[in-house]
């Protein structure tokens, strides 16, 4: 056999070995001739797998419960991951996933396009998506409720969100309130108050996802000392091989040009 074909054979076995641990971990294949790329950098697909991983990253931080191993990603994850926009100014919360920034002019411009400008997306497994979300809400299942929120935001579906806080909110257990609080100061951040969404920061634990998102507010508002210092906390606290350590990184060094 030719080394360009044991080079096939090698990238296939790899390529089927990650389809076979998404399917452990309950994230399926995206589905052929279902996403479409609309932007310069739709080259760049994030894997679901590892997206997922980060996506609920700021749980284990900031809950005082152990987050389950065995939170999978809802319907409709993997054709989410593989059309969500570019973002810049991202926080540190349930459903996002570090990859999503990955348009470097658009950082080095600062630039914070908010995900409510453009509404709702539409994606595969949509209608499986939303019967999740609210059968999420009904059971008030902790973490996943935080989750559902989260998701909610990703998906640019800011009415559903809304639903989501009023009748979720009263019910947050008290070990899960920092991490809840965390979410509902990403929605307002998302939904253009970025002042309302730093007084929620402000009086949070400082916990990694936390100071991670006092560096964006400050950084996205002009105060680049202060962000560099959120920024630079971060790094010493986030294992350097983590996703979110790897943005903290870049937002750091913005803050000193």
């Amino acid at each position: 056999m030719s080394a360009d074909a044991w080079t096939l054979a090698e990238l296939t076995s790899r390529f089927l070995d990650r389809q076979r641990l998404a399917r452990a971990d309950g994230v399926s294949e995206l589905p052929t001739a279902e996403v479409e790329p609309h932007d310069s950098s739709a080259g760049f697909a994030a894997d679901p797998r590892s997206a997922w991983r980060d996506a609920v990253a700021a749980l284990r931080w900031l809950g005082n419960e152990p987050v389950p191993g065995n939170v999978s990603p809802p319907p409709g994850w993997v054709s989410l991951v593989a059309i969500r926009f570019p973002a810049v100014a991202l926080p540190f919360a349930s459903g996002h996933f570090p990859q999503m920034v990955r348009d470097l002019s658009a950082l080095l411009r600062r630039e914070s396009k908010r995900m409510s400008e453009d509404g709702p997306i539409d994606f595969f497994q949509r209608s499986a998506f939303i019967a999740w979300v609210e059968t999420t809400t009904s059971s008030g299942r902790f973490p996943e409720a935080l989750l559902g929120l989260g998701l909610c935001r990703l998906s640019g579906d800011f009415d559903l969100a809304e639903r989501f806080v009023a009748e979720v909110s009263p019910r947050v257990p008290k070990s899960w309130r920092a991490a809840w609080d965390n979410e509902l100061a990403a929605l307002a951040w998302f939904r253009g108050d970025q002042r309302g969404a730093e007084e929620i920061w402000k009086n949070l634990p400082e916990r990694p996802p936390i100071v991670f998102n006092r560096g964006l507010a400050a950084l996205f508002t002009g105060r680049a000392e202060e962000a560099r210092q959120h920024f630079e906390f971060v790094c010493t606290q986030l294992p350097e091989d983590t996703s979110w350590h790897q943005l903290a990184e870049p937002y750091s060094a913005l803050s000193l040009l």
